[in-house]
């Protein structure tokens, strides 16, 4: 039992997040009495894609005949309006994912590369270079770490497993973790003393015509980049992506233009109404300070508080809550999930650069990678 807690654990330590990104998706509604989750289970039906994708993603004539039904025919187009956005979708995912599994493989080649020349410089084996460099600092845990990481641990355990059954394997559990981080850290030094340049494409990714509408934006619309963003005001991860957004404005510029739209997941109580609040307040011409007010306060988002965060930036409130209560943008916010449906989103947040996605809440170096091709393409 010990060595199989102590493999999970370290087996968890190793490949948690190789591919996992972070989505308001059904599974975290579903999972929400245990823990939260990040998966790419679908929040609505399968989406059909935008009328104006122009072939059947698999390099077909649209005319192309696939099936006839008492000599009724079905085209390639046909087949791929009830399939594309989630074709999309699907070859978006499995290039991200390509691309993780090589630059995960290259960070790791290039970290050695460094502990190498490192060892080399001072005569070392890189075994001895880390024995020195990182084991010699790890502190033996004290018995309050072991506890907090038993109670961490409580779920990969057998009912009745004491903590006097499992203390051995905690210590070395403890130690391999802070092993591991100390050993990041010493890397890290040694790349940012060192000359480190990386090549490594991002993968041209598929994409497909997103609408705007008429939806808030920043920047112009004649920006050679436009982020169309799906999103929910009551999505952990959808705020986890406001900062990058922002960082993403501060470093284009006027070369990036963004634009916000809808997509309540059914699954948050108060999402509808606070996209329908956000619109009311678009009326009035405050729609980004109310999106930020929002996504501040996520705790906050029952109709009196979206009706007090009007008050507070100072906006038209006989106005507001009129809008508000009386539903007037409600359709509004479901031709937004229509849209976002028809060219694969399912989840949020979900972004698409220039019509290519960004799935989930990504580093900020995904959407730099996109960006920048982008721009390369325009000469710019």
């Amino acid at each position: 039992m010990k060595s199989l807690l102590y493999r999970r654990v370290l087996f968890g330590l190793a490949g948690a997040a190789l591919f996992s990104f972070s989505a308001c998706q059904k599974v975290e509604h579903e999972k929400s009495t245990s823990q939260p989750a990040a998966s790419s289970s679908q929040a609505v039906a399968a989406p059909a894609p935008s009328a104006s994708q122009k072939d059947d993603g698999a390099g077909m004539d649209p005319n192309t005949v696939v099936a006839r039904v008492n000599g009724i025919e079905i085209t390639a187009g046909d087949l791929q309006k009830e399939v594309g956005g989630f074709i999309i979708k699907l070859k978006t995912d499995m290039a991200n994912k390509e691309y993780a599994y090589k630059k995960q493989a290259l960070d790791r080649m290039i970290d050695n590369k460094l502990l190498e020349a490192e060892a080399k410089k001072e005569g070392k084996s890189v075994e001895e270079l880390l024995a020195e460099k990182v084991e010699a600092g790890i502190q033996e845990p004290s018995e309050e770490d072991l506890k907090r990481l038993f109670a961490q641990s409580r779920r990969r355990l057998r009912p009745g497993t004491t903590f006097e059954d499992v203390k051995e394997d905690l210590a070395k559990m403890y130690k391999a973790r802070q092993t591991a981080s100390a050993k990041e850290d010493y890397v890290k030094s040694l790349r940012k003393a060192a000359k480190v340049e990386t090549m490594l494409p991002f993968p041209d990714l598929p994409a497909v015509d997103v609408s705007a509408d008429d939806d808030p934006r920043k920047g112009s619309p004649d920006a050679p980049v436009t982020i169309i963003e799906f999103s929910d005001f009551q999505c952990p991860y959808c705020k986890k992506n406001v900062p990058v957004l922002k960082q993403l404005e501060e470093e284009y510029g006027d070369k990036i233009s963004i634009v916000f739209r809808d997509f309540p997941l059914p699954f948050h109580d108060k999402a509808q109404k606070a996209a329908e609040a956000a619109e009311c307040a678009h009326e009035q011409g405050k729609f980004w300070e109310y999106h930020d007010r929002l996504f501040s306060a996520q705790n906050k988002l029952a109709v009196d508080d979206l009706k007090a965060a009007a008050a507070d930036l100072g906006l038209d409130t006989d106005k507001f809550n009129k809008c508000l209560d009386s539903g007037k943008y409600a359709d509004e916010v479901k031709k937004d999930q229509e849209d976002g449906q028809k060219v694969g989103v399912t989840g949020t947040p979900a972004a698409f650069i220039n019509g290519k996605l960004v799935n989930g809440a990504r580093p900020i170096d995904n959407f730099k990678a996109i960006i920048d091709a982008e721009l390369a393409k325009k000469g710019m």
